[in-house]
């Protein structure tokens, strides 16, 4: 879902109170993201995820890493810049290109 969608509060607030119930450290919140590319300014925007995780901070969930799809691969500076304004270590920006194929994405 998307974070402030009204369809989306009941699942997002029972996972901050399972984060808040579980032992210190027994919880990871993952934030999967898009950061898009813009054609006519030639980048990738990461004002989209900015926004996403402040609204996540504001229903209480501070994400421990961001796993951001593009569809092409992040600059380091890009990677950055969403450690620095989301709050989150650099090597928790972890990029999640886009495939043309399902089969293309590994299993684990």
């Amino acid at each position: 879902g998307t974070v402030g969608d009204i369809e989306a509060m009941p699942f997002l607030e029972a996972i901050r109170q399972l984060g808040n119930d579980l032992p210190r450290n027994n919880a990871v919140y993952v934030h999967l993201t898009l950061m898009p590319y813009i054609p006519t300014a030639g980048e990738l925007k990461t004002k989209p995820t900015q926004h996403s995780v402040k609204e996540l901070r504001g229903i209480g969930i501070a994400p421990d890493i961001l796993l951001v799809r593009a569809d092409r691969p992040i600059p380091k500076e890009e990677r950055r810049k969403l450690s620095l304004f989301c709050n989150v270590r650099e090597s928790a920006v972890i990029q999640a290109l886009d495939v043309p194929h399902i089969y293309d994405v590994p299993m684990a």
